[in-house]
């Protein structure tokens, strides 16, 4: 090898040998500083920890919601319990939302304001398997527990926002239209073609048609609205007008 051929080679030898040093110290530094962070969140994390028993919001709150990461953690499930039971306690908060079947929900409600039933049977009501948990069991349970001895008008509630199934919602409302028999047969009749089991395929004109009945339906409840509350209340009223607006909206 020539002289200058052998110079150059050890000089880039050397300056590898320097890059290589430069990269081992940087990273022994990397290293102790992620080391030192992880020790030190570690440290700190007693400062973010909350006891949920504890939570409360501002009085003028009237709407608290809560999200989930995930659906199926029990984690998330169990911390709804405790984030409602905790508003309950220290904000009056007095009703549980859930996206779930409406008409379902109602079944639930129904439950846990005095109704017979099982539980576990009630909970399947709401109509989606993510919330067939014990966790959601223990939640509905709690909430009966506390209306036997809670006072009129300081009950808790249990409702549903959702519209994918119709039965529950069709049951409901034709439970109170079935008082007037000459007044909402025609539309009962229609409306009792769509199901769960099928809402998928029926054709669109035949959607089309129980669409425009509901429409004509809630068009009538409110015409003989007196009528019904004088039967029912108010209340039921209401409910079963929203079971029609919840089948219609699907």
């Amino acid at each position: 090898m020539k002289k200058c051929e052998k110079r150059n080679f050890v000089k880039k030898r050397i300056s590898i040998i320097k890059i290589l040093a430069v990269l081992t110290a940087s990273c022994a530094m990397l290293l102790t500083g992620c080391a030192k962070s992880t020790e030190e969140l570690r440290a700190d994390m007693t400062k973010v920890e909350t006891d949920i028993s504890t939570v409360s919001v501002s009085s003028d709150v009237k709407l608290v919601g809560l999200g989930e990461a995930s659906h199926g953690a029990s984690q998330y499930q169990q911390m709804k319990k405790e984030v409602f039971q905790a508003l309950v306690e220290h904000n009056g908060c007095r009703t549980f939302v859930i996206e779930g079947d409406f008409g379902g929900a109602l079944k639930v409600d129904a439950y846990i304001n005095g109704e017979p039933g099982q539980v576990k049977d009630v909970v399947r009501e709401i109509q989606f398997g993510i919330y067939r948990t014990e966790e959601m069991v223990d939640l509905v349970e709690w909430m009966k527990k506390y209306n036997q001895s809670a006072q009129e008008g300081q009950k808790l509630h249990f409702y549903g926002m959702d519209m994918q199934r119709v039965d529950n919602s069709k049951e409901y409302l034709f439970r109170v239209l079935d008082a007037f028999p000459s007044l909402f047969q025609e539309y009962i009749t229609e409306i009792s073609k769509i199901t769960n089991d099928n809402r998928f395929s029926l054709s669109k004109g035949e959607l089309q048609n129980i669409n425009s009945t509901l429409i004509e339906l809630i068009e009538q409840m409110d015409i003989h609205e007196n009528d019904i509350v004088s039967v029912y209340d108010k209340k039921q009223f209401d409910f079963a007008k929203e079971c029609a607006n919840a089948m219609h909206d699907y």
